[in-house]
């Protein structure tokens, strides 16, 4: 599962990383509770790309059709007759989502994929060598997102 974009990689991969980012950014949001973290599109990069380098094997995001549906009339405040024109397309939508971490669509990371993103992350936390490389803004990430997938299944939107 290929979830990083070229641009993304290279910028959480720079010195850039340290500068203020002025751009929005993704807003994680637990299944159930509807609550969740925000960080830049700079520092979720660093996330992704940290908790693959030690173990985390994407298994891919989903797009769950009732709430893209719900969502989509929400925000373009359709009633029951127009939103009945926009299902095919939304289905469609869903139907070719290749399973993308880098973006924001509301997408679903599974209980399991976070779990063992969670696991990546505590190995990596707990690596001397990282934990030498990495800066305090970075940990306190980690640990922020850590304490956040300890809930489970989460949407990644803004």
């Amino acid at each position: 599962m290929s979830w990083q974009s070229g641009l993304m990689g290279n910028v959480a991969r720079s010195k850039d990383r340290m500068q203020p980012e002025k751009t929005m950014g993704v807003k994680l949001a637990n299944v159930k509770t509807g609550t969740g973290p925000e960080f830049s599109w700079r520092t979720w990069g660093f996330l992704l790309i940290t908790a693959g380098d030690y173990g985390w094997d994407p298994q891919g995001t989903v797009l769950d059709f009732e709430f893209q549906l719900d969502s989509f009339a929400r925000r373009n405040r359709l009633n029951d007759i127009t939103r009945k024109k926009y299902e095919n397309d939304v289905r469609r939508f869903c139907r070719l989502w290749q399973g993308g971490y880098d973006s924001n669509h509301f997408q679903m990371v599974t209980e399991e994929d976070s779990k063992v993103m969670l696991k990546s992350l505590i190995r990596a936390v707990n690596n001397r060598y990282f934990q030498e490389a990495a800066g305090k803004c970075e940990m306190e990430s980690i640990r922020v997102l850590m304490t956040f997938l300890k809930g489970g299944a989460f949407r990644i939107g803004q």
